[in-house]
C-alpha cells in the first residue's frame, strides 16, 4: 500500500470505470461490479455462486484483479463464492511475471467481522504455494470518521464502511453463553486465523521433504520412512504406534515428513464472539489527476520540444539555459479532482439508520466531495420502503443506480448455454428443458433520470468525465431466435427420430438430473458437478454438489417445484473434497433450512431429516462453519462403508430417517480420501456413483449389478497419460468399470472443460484389460487435498518421490483385469450405447432410466447441432476479427494521413517563407491555421 502522506498529488490523466458483471437472478444472485483500471482491477459487491462462471461468459479477465471489496453482511447466500474466486484468482496470479507481482501485489479480500475464520475453515480443501493472501475485516465497534482513506494504493482512495442493524431495543444479537468477548481473546483467536490462512496460500511447506528425527520422538500416527541399506530404496510404514515398525530401533534415526501445518489446527475456536449484524460498504475515489499538457503555452515560456515536454507532462519541473524554472502547474490545464462512487449495501431496512447516520457525518468532513453516484445493492423489501425514500431524499445531487431482487428481471444470465438448452429442447423435450427465466421489465417505469435500474454490463465511468453508458449491455436471450438458428441437416436428423412409447420396465419412473457435468471450474456450457437422484416414492437424492447447484435446480424448476424438492431432499453425497465437487453443499442446506421452516410455519413440518454425507474433512470443515451460519442437516462421517457421527460414534441406518437399506463406500485413486459409493434404496433400486477416480476394482465390486451407473468420464480415449497423471478415467476406461460392474446402464459424465459442448463420439476404446487402481488405507498421513506439484530434491531421488507419492495417495495397488467381451475393441460412442445402454451426461438434463438406452439415437442430431453452432461461432469470430482488422487499418491509414498532412504543411511552409533569393516573404493564408 502506498502512503497516505501523498494521497492528493495528482497522477497522470486517465479513464476509469465501474462495470457491473452480475444482477440478481436465479444462478447470478449476488451483485458483483467490476472497476478497472488499466494496470488494475477490482471486484466489489456480493461475490455470490456464479460470479466465476458470469465473468467467463461475459469474457471478464480477473488477470490484473487482487482486491475484492465484499459488501453486505459476512454470509453464505452472499459470499458463497468467494472460495472458488480466490481459487481461481490464485491460480491466475501464480503466472505473474516478477514485474506484474510488485504492480498487482497480493490478494486482498476485505470485508465485514468472521471473514478470517471463514476462509479458514477451508483449510482442509484449500492448499496454494507462493500466493499470500491478507484479509482486511472492518469492525463496526472501532470505526471512527477519518479524512485519511482506509485503502490507498496508485490508483484509489478508499474509506471502508461497517454499518450495523439497528432494530427495536432488546432485539439485538446476544453473546452465545461462556464465550469470552474480551479483547486480548478475540485478538489470540484471530492470530490463529491470520496464521492458519497464511498457511494455506504461503507455507513453504513440501511434499517431498522429509525431516530426520529419533522414532521414538515423533508424534504418531505418522508416515515413516528408512532407507534400505543394501537397495538404497525408501521403505514407508505408517504407524500408529511404535509396534506397527518392529524392524526400527526407538532410538533409531528415520525420516519423517513433517505434517501439512493446516493439518496441525484440528479445530478453530467458533467465530461467535465476532460482530454480527454487520453490513459493509464503501467510497471509494480515483486519485486526482493532472490536468492535460498545453504546449503552446509551453513554447510561450521558452520551453523547446522534445524531453523538457515530457517531463512537464509527467509533473516535473525543467531548468531552462537562462535559468528561469518552469513548473508543470505553468503548462497544465486545470487538474481533474478525484471522483469517485459510494457501492452501498442493504439486506434490510435496518440498516438504513445506521448508514444515512455515517454518510451525513462523511457529507459534513467533506468526503463525499466529487462522489457523484451511488451503487445500491438491496435485499427484499429495502426499494419500496419509506426508510429509503428518506435517504433519496437526503441525497438529491446524487445519481441513485440500483440493483435490487425486488425490481432484478431473471434474465438468462449464462447467454451461451441457454441457447444450446433451447437447441436440446428441441431434438428430445422430455429429456432437456429451456432454463427457466423472464425477461419481466414491467418496473422500469420506477425509474427516472436519477434512479437507474442496474443491468450486466452496465458501464459509469468515473473520470475523466462521468457518464453512464449502456452500449456494452447485451438483449436478453431470445429462446425463438436460437431455435431458429438451427441448421436444416439438424432439423432433417430430429424429424427422423422415432418417439419412444410407454415403458415397462422396473423403476421406470426413477429420474436421474445431471446438474454440473464438467470438472475443475465452470465453464460457458458446463457447471461443476452435480447430480440430483429421485425416486418418487421415496423423495431426493444429491450426489455431489459443486459451485452454484441451487442455481442450476432453479432454472430448472419453478420456486414451488423447488421447495417440493428440497422438502424431500434425504441425503447430500459428497464423493471428495475438490472444490468443483462441494462448494455448492451449503447453499443446498440453507435452502432446505428456509423450505422446511416455511413448511413448519405453515403447520404442515418434514418429518425426516436431511443428512449430509460425506468423509471427515467435510464434516470438520461444516463444524468449523457453523459459528457463521449453521443448517439443520445432520451431518454422518463414512469411510469404507463405516457410518458414524460427527463424534465417530457408530451409526446405524435403521437408526436414521434415511430410506437406504445399504451403503458401501470404497477408498479410490484420485486425493486424500476420495471415495466412490453404491447405494440401493429401499424399493431396490441400485445406483453406484464413482465420484473421481482412476478406474477401481473394489468400486466394480460393491457396485455389482447396479441399476445406473455414473461415472466420471474426463477424458477422451488417447488421454491415458493425462487421465494416470491426473487421478481421473477415460471414456473407455468408465466403460470398463461398467462393463465389469455389470452395470445396466451407464451415464458418463464429469468431462474436461476442453469438451465443453460435446465429448469425442469416436474412436471409444473398452479395453479388454484395465488396470485398476485402488485407493489406500483408511489412515493416510495428514496432508493436503491439493497437493503442490513434486519439486526436485537433492536429497531424493526420483524413485523415492514416486514410492512417496504413492504412499500418500495411497494408490500403490494397482491390477490388471481381463474384461467380458462386451464391446468391441474400438468403435464409436454410439456403436457402443447400442450394446451397453450409455448416455452422455448434458447441464440440466433429466433422463429416466428407460430413456438412457435409447439416448443413442439422438446423438448425431445433437452432433449435427453443436458442429453448426462452431461453425457460426467461428463465423462471428471471423467477422469480428476483419471488423476490427478494418479499423485499425482505418486508424493507421488516418494516422499516417496525418503525419503526411504534417510534413506536407511543414514543406508548404518552408516553401511560402522563403523567396527564390532568400529574402522574407510574406506568409499565404492557406498555409498556416
Amino acid at each position: 500500500m502506498s502512503p497516505t502522506s501523498d494521497i492528493q498529488n495528482p497522477v497522470d490523466r486517465h479513464k476509469f470505470y465501474f462495470q457491473f458483471v452480475t444482477t440478481p437472478t436465479a444462478d447470478t444472485p449476488g451483485t458483483t461490479v467490476l472497476l478497472h483500471f488499466d494496470n488494475k482491477r477490482y471486484l466489489f459487491g456480493r461475490v455470490a455462486e456464479g460470479t466465476q462462471r458470469a465473468c467467463v461468459e461475459r469474457g471478464v479477465s480477473l488477470k490484473k484483479a487482487r482486491n475484492i471489496f465484499l459488501t453486505g453482511e459476512t454470509k453464505w447466500e452472499q459470499n458463497s463464492g468467494l472460495l472458488g474466486m480466490i481459487l481461481t484468482m490464485a491460480d491466475v496470479a501464480g503466472d505473474d511475471t516478477a514485474e506484474e507481482k510488485k504492480t498487482l501485489g497480493d490478494i486482498v479480500i476485505h470485508g465485514g467481522p468472521k471473514i478470517w475464520h471463514s476462509i479458514a475453515c477451508a483449510r482442509r480443501f484449500i492448499f496454494r504455494t507462493g500466493m499470500p493472501l491478507n484479509v482486511r475485516e472492518a469492525d463496526p465497534k472501532a470505526w471512527k470518521l477519518s479524512q485519511q482513506p482506509d485503502y490507498v494504493d496508485a490508483n484509489i482512495l478508499l474509506w471502508a464502511l461497517p454499518v450495523e442493524r439497528k432494530m427495536r431495543r432488546g432485539s439485538g444479537d446476544a453473546m452465545p453463553n461462556g464465550r469470552s468477548a474480551s479483547p486480548s481473546t478475540i485478538q489470540r483467536e484471530q492470530n490463529l486465523r491470520q496464521k492458519t490462512v497464511h498457511d494455506m496460500f504461503d507455507s513453504d511447506w513440501r511434499k517431498d521433504r522429509l525431516t530426520e528425527a529419533v522414532f521414538r520422538d515423533i508424534k504418531l500416527p505418522a508416515m515413516i520412512w528408512k532407507r534400505d541399506p543394501s537397495t538404497k530404496d525408501l521403505q514407508s510404514t505408517f504407524c500408529t504406534k511404535m509396534e506397527d515398525a518392529p524392524y526400527i530401533d526407538p532410538d533409531e534415526k528415520v525420516l519423517v515428513r513433517m505434517p501439512w501445518p493446516s493439518a496441525l489446527v484440528t479445530e478453530l475456536p467458533p467465530a461467535d464472539n465476532l460482530p454480527t449484524s454487520v453490513s459493509m460498504s464503501y467510497f471509494v475515489k480515483g486519485r486526482p489527476q493532472r490536468g492535460v499538457f498545453l504546449p503552446k503555452k509551453a513554447k510561450e515560456l521558452g520551453v523547446k520540444p522534445g524531453p523538457d515536454f515530457g517531463k512537464l507532462s509527467s509533473g516535473q519541473s525543467v531548468t531552462l539555459e537562462d535559468g528561469r524554472v518552469i513548473k508543470s502547474e505553468d503548462v497544465l490545464d486545470a487538474q481533474l479532482p478525484g471522483y469517485g462512487v459510494a457501492v452501498l449495501d442493504a439486506q434490510d431496512v435496518h440498516y438504513l439508520p445506521d448508514l444515512l447516520q455515517k454518510l451525513n457525518n462523511m457529507q459534513d468532513a467533506e468526503i463525499l466531495v466529487n462522489v457523484h453516484a451511488f451503487i445500491w445493492i438491496l435485499g427484499p423489501g429495502v426499494l419500496h420502503s419509506h426508510g429509503f425514500s428518506e435517504f433519496r431524499a437526503s441525497f438529491p445531487s446524487v445519481k441513485h443506480i440500483i440493483s435490487s431482487v425486488d425490481d432484478s428481471p431473471n434474465y438468462l444470465a449464462m447467454d451461451s448455454f441457454a441457447a444450446s438448452a433451447a437447441r436440446l429442447a428441441q431434438i428430445r423435450p422430455n429429456v432437456f428443458t429451456i432454463p427457466k427465466h423472464n425477461n419481466d421489465t414491467s418496473g422500469k417505469d420506477f425509474y427516472g433520470d436519477d434512479l437507474i435500474q442496474a443491468q450486466r454490463a452496465l458501464l459509469l465511468q468515473a473520470a475523466p468525465k462521468f457518464e453512464l453508458s449502456t452500449k456494452d449491455i447485451p438483449e436478453y436471450v431470445n429462446i425463438d431466435a436460437k431455435v431458429a438458428e438451427m441448421s436444416d441437416e439438424t432439423r432433417s436428423l430430429i424429424s427422423a427420430l422415432e418417439t419412444s412409447g410407454p415403458s415397462a420396465e422396473e423403476f421406470k419412473d426413477i429420474s436421474i438430473t445431471t446438474l454440473g457435468t464438467g470438472s475443475a471450474q465452470p465453464s460457458k456450457y458446463r457447471n461443476v458437478s452435480a447430480n440430483l437422484l429421485h425416486i418418487p416414492s421415496i423423495g431426493y437424492f444429491i450426489l455431489d454438489a459443486g459451485e452454484n447447484t441451487i442455481g442450476q435446480l432453479r432454472r430448472l424448476y419453478q420456486p414451488d417445484e423447488l421447495e417440493e424438492i428440497l422438502c424431500n431432499l434425504h441425503m447430500i453425497w459428497i464423493s471428495h473434497l475438490h472444490a468443483d465437487h462441494h462448494l455448492g453443499t451449503l447453499s443446498l442446506m440453507v435452502a432446505h433450512r428456509e423450505a422446511t421452516r416455511k413448511r413448519a410455519e405453515a403447520g404442515n413440518p418434514v418429518s425426516h431429516k436431511l443428512y449430509l454425507v460425506s468423509e471427515t474433512n467435510m464434516t470438520d470443515y461444516l463444524e468449523d462453519y457453523k459459528s457463521v451460519e449453521s443448517t439443520d442437516a445432520v451431518m454422518l462421517r463414512v469411510l469404507q462403508s463405516q457410518i458414524t457421527d460427527v463424534n465417530y460414534q457408530p451409526v446405524r441406518l435403521k437408526d436414521t430417517t434415511l430410506p437406504i437399506t445399504r451403503l458401501d463406500t470404497v477408498r479410490v485413486s484420485h486425493c486424500q480420501r476420495a471415495q466412490a459409493i453404491s447405494i440401493t434404496f429401499s424399493n431396490g433400486f441400485k445406483v453406484s456413483y464413482s465420484g473421481d477416480c482412476r478406474p477401481s476394482a473394489a468400486f466394480a465390486e460393491i457396485g455389482k449389478d447396479s441399476d445406473v451407473l455414473i461415472h466420471e468420464a474426463t477424458f477422451d480415449d488417447g488421454m491415458e497419460g493425462d487421465a494416470i497423471a491426473k487421478r481421473h478415467s477415460t471414456i473407455g476406461e468408465a466403460l470398463g468399470v461398467a462393463s465389469a460392474m455389470k452395470a445396466k446402464n451407464v451415464i458418463l459424465t464429469h468431462f474436461s472443460q476442453r469438451y465443453q459442448k460435446l465429448p469425442t463420439l469416436t474412436d471409444v476404446k473398452p479395453p479388454n484389460r484395465l488396470n485398476f487402481e485402488e485407493g489406500g488405507d483408511a489412515n493416510d498421513p495428514p496432508g493436503p487435498i491439493e497437493d503442490p506439484a513434486l519439486t526436485e530434491n537433492a536429497v531424493l531421488t526420483g524413485d523415492d518421490l514416486k514410492q512417496m507419492d504413492q504412499a500418500a495417495h495411497g494408490a500403490a495397488r494397482v491390477q490388471s483385469t481381463s474384461l467380458p467381451p462386451a464391446l468391441k475393441h474400438q468403435t464409436s460412442l454410439q456403436e457402443a450405447a447400442e450394446q451397453m445402454s450409455i448416455c452422455i451426461a448434458f447441464d440440466l438434463m433429466r433422463v429416466t432410466i428407460p430413456q438412457i438406452k435409447d439416448m443413442y439415437k439422438y446423438y448425431p442430431a445433437i452432433e449435427s447441432m453443436f458442429e453448426h453452432e462452431q461453425f457460426k461461432s467461428d463465423e462471428r469470430r471471423g467477422e469480428l476479427r476483419a471488423a476490427n482488422e478494418a479499423l485499425i487499418s482505418a486508424r493507421n491509414k488516418k494516422g499516417q494521413d496525418k503525419v503526411k498532412a504534417g510534413e506536407q504543411k511543414k514543406k508548404d511552409k518552408n516553401q511560402g517563407g522563403k523567396s527564390v533569393s532568400g529574402t522574407q516573404t510574406s506568409v499565404s493564408d492557406g498555409v498556416e491555421e
